[in-house]
């Protein structure tokens, strides 16, 4: 073997290890420069989101991969849990300008629960209400949720000290964008729930101070069945009373504000979730599995379990 094949394998080796290095280099930096919010999101939706790309210049303006091979931008998404959704105790005055959830980025919601309602309606089934027959979707398994929430508050000691709450409900799925405004509700995906406004037992702001501040403007949530709110946000439903906003029978389907404290990470139906997730798996066979830099396995959500 001359000099020249051995100096050249040698270049080639050298030429490998710096890729490889370069390689593990680019993944760590990618881990490193992924934010904390697009760690949650990752978190909380790992059959939707499959990874999170840094933006080359500046990793609060990259995107996230879906399931179905398309991007989205991720700067509206991030955007969305930049308030700390536990950051008012929900006992206290909420301070102006706090509103954790109330922004919503729909291009990701859409591609999640559908962009129209025909799509959307494909995936919604009817569910008991405590003797009310209620539509919400079947995605990220919120129906079984909701069941649950019925299931545990029904076997409360002191249920009846707070069952006229519960019902008659303000509304689930429908198809509709909020008063006022051009942006789609929850209500339209069915990942939400109103519970009863009726006799006094909701409040919410626009009905209670239409033209602004008043001296009870952050109080009118004080006073809600605690046992209510503790059971929807077990099951990563937040609480329209945590807002400034008030609005105290809304509650909406939002993991991501709860994944810094591996919360609402709850069993249901495992034979069920089970069957959705090979369906996932058959429907999307090139899908890669979450780079474990990005996920805990302890957090990751009941679909993966």
């Amino acid at each position: 073997m001359n000099v020249s094949m051995v100096s050249r394998g040698k270049y080639y080796a050298r030429l490998l290890l710096l890729m490889c290095l370069i390689s593990d280099g680019l993944a760590w930096a990618q881990a490193k420069r992924t934010p904390e919010q697009a760690i949650s999101f990752l978190k909380a939706y790992p059959d939707i989101l499959v990874e999170y790309v840094p933006g080359q210049f500046d990793e609060s303006v990259g995107s996230f991969l879906l399931a179905s091979g398309k991007r989205i931008a991720a700067a509206g998404m991030l955007r969305t849990v930049r308030q700390d959704y536990f950051a008012i105790d929900k006992d206290s005055m909420i301070p102006d300008y706090h509103n954790p959830g109330i922004l919503r980025d729909h291009q990701f919601f859409m591609a999640m629960y559908g962009h129209n309602y025909d799509e959307v309606e494909e995936k919604i089934t009817e569910i008991d209400w405590f003797g009310l027959e209620i539509k919400v979707t079947t995605a990220n398994a919120i129906d079984q949720r909701l069941m649950k929430i019925r299931d545990e508050l029904l076997a409360m000691d002191n249920y009846n000290a707070f069952k006229d709450y519960l019902t008659p409900i303000g509304g689930t799925f429908h198809w509709r964008k909020i008063a006022g405004t051009n942006q789609r509700s929850m209500h339209s995906y069915g990942a939400a729930i109103d519970l009863n406004s009726q006799g006094g037992k909701g409040c919410y702001y626009k009905w209670h101070y239409p033209r602004g501040a008043s001296p009870d403007r952050g109080r009118c949530h004080l006073g809600y069945p605690k046992e209510i709110i503790d059971t929807f946000e077990k099951y990563c439903f937040i609480w329209g009373g945590r807002w400034q906003r008030h609005d105290t029978m809304h509650f909406e389907y939002r993991p991501e504000f709860f994944t810094s404290r591996d919360a609402c990470i709850v069993d249901l139906d495992q034979h069920e979730l089970e069957l959705r997730r090979q369906e996932f798996a058959r429907e999307n066979p090139a899908i890669q599995p979450l780079p474990s830099t990005l996920i805990r396995p302890e957090v990751k959500s009941l679909h993966s379990h």
